[in-house]
């Protein structure tokens, strides 16, 4: 397969800090490698700028417009793109590069990311990432990453969120996005994956796939600060990716928020590379 990893060292406006250093890591883990070594053709790109003066919002808007661009040159060239992201908000640039009639999103994640400018108490603007992909936040924002149009909450499929904030939570249970909580994983797979996905291949064949690492319980994986119990095992991920690409032809996948000072174990480029290993022969 022909691949393009494309590393976006970026978390809130810094560069290789903090989850900015996670894509970095998973490289110099030996990924390429990792990759060629199964027959790919690997290529490594990294999206960044330079400016002197930046906030959180302005240098998420750059990295997805230079994304968008990036995933769409990439598609055209027949390329499959890995995206190593410090920030979830990368899948609006992500989504709008891949250009779909009509993509599905699954989006494993800790948290729901679904809070807006009027629930959020911390302000952190990537804890809004998943809300402005479905166009609940950010209207006039999320106008300028160019090719993007925000994805359907009836095509997202949120799976392993635990931890939530509680007017997020509100909004999260009113929306169309279907949540499939990790305890419902851990209790009985197939019957709380089945409806979800039967739904979602109603409307979708392609999808984008989403993993922000901290999905993990964190005796698996420690993946950031922001870490909570009771998250899923490598075995059940796996399990879960084989009935998606089972199911749906996988346009692009990306692994997020990863730090690698949380991961005393120096667990994820092992996750990373097993979770590749899984999806890989089945993408179409």
């Amino acid at each position: 397969m022909k691949i393009s990893l494309l590393q976006v060292p970026w978390d809130s406006g810094y560069y290789g800090k903090r989850m900015g250093r996670g894509p970095i890591h998973l490289v110099e883990q030996g990924l390429v490698e990792h990759l060629k070594s199964g027959n790919h053709h690997v290529e490594l790109t990294e999206i960044t700028f330079s400016d002197s003066f930046i906030t959180e919002a302005s240098s998420a808007k750059v990295l997805n417009s230079k994304l968008s661009e990036s995933v769409q040159n990439v598609r055209n060239e027949d390329r499959f793109p890995i995206i190593l992201a410090g920030n979830c908000n990368t899948a609006i640039g992500t989504i709008a590069g891949l250009k779909l009639t009509q993509p599905g999103v699954i989006w494993f994640d800790a948290h729901a990311d679904f809070n807006t400018p009027d629930t959020t108490s911390s302000g952190f603007f990537d804890g809004m990432a998943l809300s402005i992909l479905t166009g609940n936040s950010w209207k006039q924002w999320r106008k300028t990453i160019p090719g993007f149009t925000p994805v359907s909450e009836q095509n997202v499929i949120l799976i392993g969120a635990r931890s939530f904030d509680s007017e997020e939570q509100k909004l999260l249970n009113s929306s169309g996005t279907s949540l499939i909580q990790a305890s419902d994983i851990h209790n009985n797979q197939k019957a709380a994956l089945s409806q979800s996905m039967q739904s979602l291949s109603q409307n979708c064949k392609e999808l984008y796939l989403h993993i922000d690492l901290d999905v993990f319980d964190p005796t698996q994986l420690k993946a950031n600060e922001f870490s909570a119990n009771r998250g899923l095992l490598l075995v059940e991920m796996q399990e879960v990716l084989k009935g998606i690409c089972a199911n749906f032809s996988v346009a692009a996948i990306s692994f997020n928020s990863y730090n690698p000072t949380s991961d005393s174990g120096n667990q994820g480029p092992k996750i990373v590379k097993s979770i590749l290993d899984t999806v890989l022969p089945m993408v179409n």
